[in-house]
């Protein structure tokens, strides 16, 4: 990517997301969110990063979608990153 172009995508409004307890020792936070529009080499681009992510990350749900007559597409994700707990911090108390 270009100095330009810093993110891969644009994602115009993020809100926020919802944090779950899940089991013990973790929590699960999940959001939803839209890129409307970027082409499809970059759309795929951005879910490989996703899944190669170092982060506990899990792709609950996508879409693309694309106008008969447009060049780019549309995305909507679904994405809960898993984050477990600090164990040591329960032997500490």
């Amino acid at each position: 990517l270009s100095d330009k172009t810093k993110y891969l995508i644009h994602i115009p409004e993020l809100k926020e997301g919802i944090l779950r307890e899940e089991g013990e020792g973790y929590q699960e936070y999940q959001i939803r969110f839209r890129v409307p529009s970027c082409t499809l080499p970059i759309a795929l681009e951005y879910l490989k990063r996703l899944e190669t992510s170092k982060l506990i990350l899990r792709i609950d749900a996508m879409e693309i979608a694309r106008s008969h007559d447009a060049s780019s597409v549309a995305l909507s994700i679904e994405i809960t990153r898993t984050v477990l707990s600090d164990l040591n911090q329960e032997d500490a108390s």
